[in-house]
């Protein structure tokens, strides 16, 4: 018996293996893992040398970004949502008439690609001003394709945002404020990224569904 990352390969009747087994189902049940962890280092070793750029999206970037959100946000949330609650906020926040309402409302788009192939998205808005003067914005979205996940491009699309709200803020200082669900992975990202846990709640977003989040923020 032979462990590989992870996964149990057995070559036959060997010594340590605890019965006989069919070796050949072990190996076939074995590559799609070996190969999807290889294509995924090999991904994140080369990072650095690829044609990189993260541009702020246009109007004709947002058939893109509803085309990747198909994507990565069904991926994220298939074992948070149920599959009416999925359509239902695909539908909410994906729509091509929505993203085009968001942009009419100040949510400000930036795409990642490299050579030319979308990998994420980010997008900011300016929500509000604390009674200390400290502009409050909200991080509406940030996503990274499953392929793309853990080569930098989460942290790459966090520090656009937050310049982006560097260069535009008006107060004394600002702040950036995002919710995520309270189940997602990516509150580990948040955390190790300098954000912190403001508050939680359960919010209504229509048709009797919830989202079940923290409010997280950092400093800009």
């Amino acid at each position: 018996m032979e462990q590989n990352r992870g996964v149990s390969v057995c070559f036959g009747n060997t010594a340590g293996c605890p019965a006989p087994c069919n070796w050949k189902a072990a190996v076939k049940r074995s590559i799609p893992i070996i190969l999807h962890w290889y294509i995924c280092s090999t991904f994140a070793s080369n990072i650095q040398e690829m044609d990189i750029s993260i541009k702020r999206a246009c109007e004709k970037d947002l058939q893109t970004i509803h085309e990747m959100a198909e994507v990565v946000f069904r991926e994220t949330y298939k074992t948070i949502l149920s599959p009416e609650q999925m359509d239902y906020m695909m539908e909410w926040m994906y729509s091509l008439p929505n993203l085009k309402d968001q942009v009419d409302r100040g949510h400000v788009y930036y795409i990642a690609r490299v050579k030319d192939e979308p990998q994420g998205y980010v997008s900011v808005r300016k929500d509000s001003v604390d009674e200390d003067g400290t502009e409050v914005w909200h991080l509406e979205k940030i996503y990274v394709m499953p392929l793309a996940q853990g080569s930098g491009f989460g942290h790459r699309l966090l520090e656009t945002a937050k310049q982006h709200v560097r260069d535009n803020h008006s107060g004394v200082r600002a702040r950036i404020e995002l919710n995520v669900n309270r189940n997602n992975p990516a509150v580990g990202f948040y955390l190790k990224e300098g954000l912190t846990i403001l508050r939680q709640g359960d919010f209504p977003i229509g048709n009797g569904f919830y989202m079940n989040d923290y409010i997280m923020g950092v400093g800009v």
